[in-house]
């Protein structure tokens, strides 16, 4: 397999297993969230019945809806860091593309033109 597949293949196993840590810890939780009075009333099911079904804990439960959250805060954070230094990027560009005469834009997208002479090193003086 190639590297760059390889890469993206990793990448994407990833993803898979993280998201499907996070589903399983939230799962966990929820039988502790389930188990509020509020929440069971509009669930229409039994505290007691879940109570005596439950799987885990109340502590168990309440680690894990805890870890949900702090996952769930990590992720908006770093999406807004990484959209900040995305929409940043595309500002400079634009402003590049204004500035510079090897660049041009057209329709909204920005273009760059290849020098059709490059010029010689200078040479040094001996």
């Amino acid at each position: 397999m190639p590297p760059r597949t390889g890469a993206w293949a990793m990448v994407c196993a990833a993803v898979v297993a993280a998201g499907t840590w996070v589903t399983a810890l939230a799962i966990l939780a929820f039988t502790a969230v389930g188990q509020v009075p509020l929440v069971a009333a509009q669930g229409q099911w039994s505290v007691r019945v879940l109570a005596a079904d439950d799987p885990v804990s109340r502590e168990v439960a309440a680690v894990c809806a805890a870890v949900v959250l702090v996952v769930a805060v990590s992720v908006m954070v770093a999406s807004w860091r990484h959209g900040r230094v995305l929409v940043d990027a595309w500002r400079e560009c634009q402003e590049v593309a204004q500035m510079s005469p090897l660049m041009s834009q057209q329709r909204g997208r920005v273009y760059a033109h290849p020098l059709t002479h490059i010029p010689a090193r200078p040479r040094r003086a001996s």
